[in-house]
């Protein structure tokens, strides 16, 4: 079945063919599910040692630099944390 995409914008919840009340209550539960994880992001950065966090800014992709200099550290204690 083609669907009118010049007509109308269609979401991914009208495409499953759901109820409204039902699309509602998908939208609130994943709104709840982002909210959890960011809670355990935070938590997990706020109980975590140096060398945690360090990890933590490498994996979201910071430079060794940028960590530094975010953390206060010298190029040389970076990269001994991160072995």
């Amino acid at each position: 079945m083609a669907y009118p995409i010049a007509s109308k914008t269609l979401s991914t919840l009208d495409l499953l063919g759901l109820s409204p009340i039902a699309a509602g209550i998908l939208q609130l539960l994943t709104a709840c599910a982002v909210a959890a994880l960011w809670a355990v992001a935070v938590a997990d950065w706020l109980t975590a040692d140096q060398r945690r966090q360090v990890q933590l800014l490498r994996i979201a992709g910071h430079s060794q630099a940028a960590i530094g200099r975010r953390l206060g550290l010298s190029p040389y204690h970076v990269r001994k944390l991160l072995k």
